[in-house]
């Protein structure tokens, strides 16, 4: 979905670019669906309904390690039985958050900081909803990442047996996410 929706906007760019109310329908629209996702997210127990809603590829590793359970409820303690994890976890939720000098931390203030300066009132509406919107984020992320990691254990005893961190395949992927995460905003700024 991601990828579709960006390739929509690079195909369509001349029909977004030419007519002036084009982009500040955009702007009311994409302020809003930011602000449907993160409050969304804040309400969701199934742990691909809360990353699906901030994407984050780190619940592949989570639900795999906990045979297939999404229910973060049914979760808590794996900091210490998947902790390679719960390292990927962290980092995605920090760039996800837009914590300083991650990369998303450069994309959302880059957005945040434009919808401010436009001086408009579709501008100011971006602004102060994105900005409530990454406050939602990130309790919702590190909601996901107590519930998950932090909290006592609330699994079957069978899942906590067989947990076991991500395999190669997936820690592969997962490290140069990571690495992204960290500095790929900061290499494309300068």
């Amino acid at each position: 979905m991601v990828t579709a929706g960006v390739f929509m906007i690079a195909r369509c760019s001349p029909l977004f670019e030419y007519p002036p109310n084009a982009l500040i329908v955009i702007t009311f629209v994409g302020a809003m669906t930011s602000f449907f996702a993160a409050t969304t997210g804040i309400l969701q127990n199934d742990l691909k309904r809360v990353i699906a809603y901030s994407t984050c590829s780190q619940l592949g590793s989570v639900i795999h390690a906990m045979s297939d359970e999404q229910d973060m409820r049914q979760m808590g303690g794996l900091a210490s039985l998947l902790p390679f994890t719960y390292a990927m976890m962290f980092i995605g939720n920090l760039s996800l958050i837009g914590f300083p000098f991650c990369t998303g931390f450069y994309s959302k203030d880059v957005i945040l900081e434009l919808a401010y300066t436009k001086y408009t009132i579709s501008g100011n509406f971006a602004f102060w909803l994105g900005s409530v919107s990454v406050f939602f984020t990130s309790y919702h992320s590190f909601r996901l990442l107590f519930l998950t990691f932090l909290a006592p254990t609330n699994s079957f005893k069978q899942d906590i047996l067989q947990c076991h961190d991500a395999p190669i395949l997936m820690a592969i992927p997962l490290i140069f996410l990571a690495f992204g995460s960290i500095f790929a905003g900061y290499l494309a700024k300068v």
